[in-house]
C-alpha cells in the first residue's frame, strides 16, 4: 500500500531472498500527507488500484 508523505511515497515490500520486509521510499516534492484520504479517488480515475514500480537494489549478505 501507497503512503504519501511530504515530498515522498513510500511503500514496504517483502523480499523473500532475505527473508525481510524493506520499504521503498521515492522522492517527489508535490506529494503532501493530506493525499492519503483521495486515493479512492485516485484509484477510480486511473482505474487502476495498483502501480507498477521498477526497483533496483542490492544487498550484501553477512553485513550489518
Amino acid at each position: 500500500m501507497l503512503e504519501f508523505r511530504f515530498g515522498a511515497v513510500a511503500f514496504r515490500h517483502l523480499i523473500p531472498q532475505i527473508n525481510t520486509e524493506q520499504e521503498f521510499e521515492m522522492e517527489n516534492a508535490e506529494m503532501r500527507p493530506e493525499f492519503n484520504v483521495l486515493k479512492p479517488y485516485f484509484s477510480k480515475i486511473l482505474k487502476t488500484k495498483k502501480v507498477k514500480v521498477d526497483v533496483l537494489a542490492r544487498f550484501q549478505m553477512g553485513c550489518r
